[in-house]
């Protein structure tokens, strides 16, 4: 009887080896993997390109208007943060969209043109072919400018880059977000250019708009 069921199990890992193993191609061609539908598209070199992915979840949900949580951002950085805007709007307009993703193609040309800034070329070359958001932001009051900004990554990490003067200045932030999936409460968490920064905590200020089903 055990010598049936060793043979049994045998046959088993027997069969189920051939299922995954699969027969072998006779011209020796690897078989393509088909594209996962979540894979991220890539804009083309040397042009800024918007490139909307419904998995990242800071561009899906980053449109609405923030407030600067003092408490949460007390306990990070154990003091009150430094010139840091108390309300963060964030809204669509294709104007403002259309404009930065000019703005960054040119000054990404310029950077090429400079041999000294190759590097930061390249950087700013791969960030531009996957913008996942752009459009309209105003700090604070409404006495203040507005501001383009555009949603990409940068080193693995969702960058947010704001148009903050004349010609190519601006103004960048690693980017986290805590969604709440059932409710409003979600954070926002806005650190600086680099990894060697705290991070500003906002808190989602009005409720969230509900999204159209297609």
């Amino acid at each position: 009887m055990k010598t049936c069921l060793r043979i049994a199990i045998a046959c088993m890992f027997l069969a189920g080896s051939c299922v995954f193993a699969g027969p072998g191609k006779d011209d020796g061609e690897k078989p393509k993997k088909a594209p996962r539908e979540d894979s991220p598209e890539f804009g083309p070199p040397g042009q800024a390109t918007l490139t909307p992915n419904g998995e990242c979840v800071v561009a899906s949900e980053l449109m609405g208007d923030w407030k600067l949580d003092w408490a949460r951002t007390r306990e990070i950085l154990g003091k009150d943060p430094f010139f840091k805007a108390e309300e963060l709007h964030f809204t669509e307009d294709r104007q403002a969209a259309n404009r930065i993703l000019r703005d960054l193609t040119t000054w990404h040309t310029a950077l090429l043109a400079d041999g000294l800034k190759a590097d930061s070329a390249r950087r700013l070359g791969r960030a531009m072919q996957t913008i996942y958001l752009a459009g309209n932001l105003r700090k604070g009051t409404t006495y203040l400018p507005d501001h383009d900004f555009a949603l990409t990554v940068l080193n693995g990490n969702p960058y947010l880059m704001v148009h903050a003067g004349d010609g190519f200045f601006y103004e960048c932030s690693s980017v986290m977000l805590a969604r709440d999936v059932d409710g409003d409460n979600d954070l926002l968490f806005l650190g600086g250019p680099g990894n060697d920064e705290s991070f500003i905590v906002y808190h989602r200020a009005k409720k969230k708009e509900p999204k159209q089903e297609e």
